[in-house]
């Protein structure tokens, strides 16, 4: 039988940034259509803005 090797190599790893391009204004002006008030909701959350990393996101 095989056995499996485990290697590892220090190797750089870039991070990318990706710009998030809507504005909460527009989320809001969005769900408003549909009735839907951002203070009516039963958990917070906030809308990311600007060039961000995934890694900067709250889990």
């Amino acid at each position: 039988s095989e056995h499996s090797q485990r290697r590892e190599a220090n190797v750089p790893v870039e991070v990318n940034y990706y710009a998030y391009t809507t504005k909460y204004g527009q989320i809001s002006h969005h769900l408003a259509i549909r009735g839907i008030q951002i203070s009516k909701f039963a958990y917070s959350f906030f809308v990311v803005e600007g060039s961000r990393r995934l890694s900067d996101t709250k889990g």
